[in-house]
């Protein structure tokens, strides 16, 4: 005879492993920002927030905390590289799907973007997000999530140089140096190139990068579809008068972007990281 299973056991029972996950996930944090400083809050405290803000992101999305030794490294497109903590997991194949989380502070690091700056820009994308999960509510009539990309743990460490501690004068901290008291985020994969755009890196990244998406254009076949689009330019007539004319179509513009550079060598340049001037291309 086959025992039953008390659906309401199993609930609890996956919820407290899945609980257990993020706890873990948690203590690795405490563990890297109590020497630095943590605000407002004793080291209990900071693992129960960091737990409860993970265990409600695990338990929304099919995704598993992975142990540190079989975390996926992300290639950061040659100008770093970062480890991706929440995996997606295909529950009925019990398979990895292609994105996951990482910690934006890693990644920021990884760029060498100034962390109060990287928080700001965190900050800016999780109330877009907000905005955008809205509006697609709005039209569906229910509340969804599947436009949050960016999730703040909802506590305050210290980002700034050495400890927190050595920045208080008579037991105050004041002045802009506040602003590498900042929180931390977890965000989706599939945002690493808006972060490599936004990074100081950013015009260094699109001009490598440029050529690998013209190609990418073309195999999609949205190139073709854009042979119909006029793109134009404007120059000064000899009279000082203003003038625009067409200046091909938006395919020509997304051609001209690969060309002369094979798919390899784009796929070459998009990875290649930093270019210095010892380095660069002629």
């Amino acid at each position: 005879m086959t025992a039953q299973i008390d659906p309401e056991a199993r609930l609890a029972e996956l919820n407290a492993r899945f609980r257990g996950y993020a706890r873990h996930l948690a203590e690795e944090q405490l563990r890297h920002w109590s020497p630095k400083g943590i605000s407002d809050l004793d080291d209990e405290a900071f693992v129960e927030q960091v737990t409860d803000e993970l265990f409600a992101l695990i338990t929304r999305e099919d995704v598993i905390v992975m142990p540190p030794d079989e975390r996926r490294m992300l290639d950061l497109f040659g100008f770093g590289r970062v480890q991706e903590v929440l995996t997606e997991v295909n529950v009925d194949t019990v398979t990895f799907g292609v994105h996951g989380y990482v910690w934006g502070h890693e990644v920021a690091e990884a760029l060498g973007w100034d962390a109060a700056n990287f928080a700001e820009w965190a900050r800016d994308q999780w109330k877009w997000d907000l905005v955008t999960q809205r509006e697609e509510d709005v039209q569906t009539g229910t509340v969804g999530w599947e436009c949050i990309r960016h999730h703040p743990m909802r506590v305050d460490v210290w980002q700034g140089e050495g400890r927190s501690d050595d920045h208080y004068v008579d037991g105050r901290m004041s002045g802009p140096i506040t602003r590498y008291w900042c929180d931390l985020y977890l965000i989706h994969t599939d945002r690493i190139m808006s972060m490599m755009l936004n990074s100081p890196w950013g015009k260094e990244f699109m001009d490598s990068v440029i050529p690998l998406m013209s190609h990418a254009m073309r195999a999609s076949g949205l190139e073709e579809r854009a042979k119909d689009v006029p793109t134009y330019r404007t120059h000064v007539n000899s009279l000082g008068e203003v003038e625009t004319e067409v200046a091909g179509s938006l395919a020509d513009m997304f051609a001209r972007d690969r060309e002369g550079i094979s798919e390899e060598e784009a796929r070459r340049r998009a990875f290649r990281g930093p270019v210095t001037p010892s380095s660069e291309e002629p």
